[in-house]
């Protein structure tokens, strides 16, 4: 009975990595996200434009909580999204802010956003998605192409090259968070930065070229660690579920002694790496909240399949 107990438990914890709810969770998340971009076009309508740009950076801190509940829905839709946030933060480059052109790049993410909203997945075609095997250092190889491409003012080239690296990211982005939430994000928006740079009118090929310099020197001592580790499922289990159980009980359940205690951590960190496994699918945050359901649960006694009878 034992042995069955750890099975049906197994069984229980892989199903959690379906993502049953993530679509309607995004649509709805970004709904209210969505409600700081209408504001923003409103205040740089009235000649606000800093203060347009304050709640578009708000929106952009909030889009990355709640980015996996768009891509596991619509890659096309996230590529969309992002591509529209970098010309915004592009727009907000040169000072003093021109805006007409803050607006226009506002009112399109606007439009990208009420499209996934309302269901409209058909209005963002298909996502650039990359066929080669992908991996840190073979994204750090692609900046260094990069910086050479801007070197000899092959600007059609370095485009191309931050396309397939934001096509590319998609891959890797959940290796990336495990091993540095600081990276992740940079990459995040210095991506779509660089490209809405290369897409302007004229090129502004200096700025690119920072910025793509910066992103190949954050990236770069990452390049050796290509893969999930136990360790890694550790780090990722203790810091999303201490996070969240910050609070008196939830130090009690995990600070207290129990007969399985060491079982249940076992349980819980075997769960993480499993749940990993599938990351091109199944993206990092959505599998942090999955990893914090099962720990919770394998922390309480009473739900523990190793304890005796």
């Amino acid at each position: 009975m034992r042995k069955v107990g750890i099975i049906c438990w197994i069984v229980l914890l892989l199903m959690l990595s379906i993502p049953v709810y993530a679509s309607a969770k995004g649509e709805d998340d970004l709904k209210k996200a969505d409600a700081d971009i209408q504001q923003a076009i409103q205040l740089a309508q009235s000649g606000k434009v800093e203060d347009a740009f304050k709640l578009y950076d708000k929106f952009q801190t909030n889009w990355l909580t709640i980015e996996d509940g768009i891509k596991v829905t619509s890659l096309a839709a996230y590529q969309k999204i992002e591509g529209a946030m970098g010309e915004v933060s592009f727009a907000a480059l040169k000072q003093p802010i021109d805006q007409t052109k803050l607006i226009e790049a506002l009112k399109a993410l606007h439009e990208f956003n009420a499209n996934f909203i309302s269901g409209k997945l058909d209005a963002f075609g298909q996502a650039g998605q990359s066929s080669e095997k992908v991996s840190i250092a073979s994204l750090v190889a692609l900046l260094e192409t990069t910086q050479e491409q801007l070197k000899q003012s092959n600007f059609e080239g370095a485009k191309a090259s931050i396309q397939k690296l934001r096509s590319s990211w998609l891959d890797i982005e959940g290796i990336v968070l495990t091993q540095s939430s600081s990276v992740y994000t940079l990459m995040e928006r210095d991506m779509v930065t660089a490209y809405a740079l290369l897409s302007a009118e004229p090129i502004n090929s200096k700025e690119a070229a920072m910025t793509v310099d910066r992103m190949h020197e954050a990236l770069g001592p990452l390049a050796g660690k290509t893969s999930y580790t136990m360790l890694d499922a550790t780090t990722i289990l203790l810091r999303e579920g201490l996070e969240a159980l910050h609070g008196d009980y939830g130090w009690r359940i995990f600070c207290g002694s129990s007969r399985c205690s060491k079982q249940r951590l076992l349980l819980g960190t075997g769960f993480v790496w499993i749940s990993s496994l599938s990351e091109k699918e199944t993206p990092s945050w959505t599998v942090n909240r999955r990893c914090f359901f099962a720990f919770t649960l394998l922390a309480n006694d009473s739900f523990c399949p190793l304890k005796s009878a």
